[in-house]
């Protein structure tokens, strides 16, 4: 799913076209997008009569950072 997303770029996608992308119920594709967007990872706002979803690259840089801060660097393991 996340790849899907980043695929279509800014413009987002709404809960059918996710779900059709990649492969998914509407129901299995909305328990994901929550979980995502929980996660802080997705973004979800309402456009007309439907919900857009695009990936939230501010999520991906939190998660890049507390990877960063807590994996053991390679310089450690060499010389611990």
């Amino acid at each position: 799913m996340l790849d899907v997303l980043r695929a279509c770029g800014s413009r987002g996608m709404n809960i059918s076209q996710v779900g059709e992308a990649a492969e998914l119920n509407r129901f299995t594709a909305s328990r994901h997008l929550k979980a995502l967007c929980s996660a802080g990872l997705v973004t979800s706002v309402r456009h007309n009569q439907s919900v857009v979803h695009r990936l939230d690259p501010a999520g991906f840089e939190r998660v890049e950072d507390w990877l960063y801060e807590t994996a053991p660097s390679t310089e450690a393991q060499r010389f611990g």
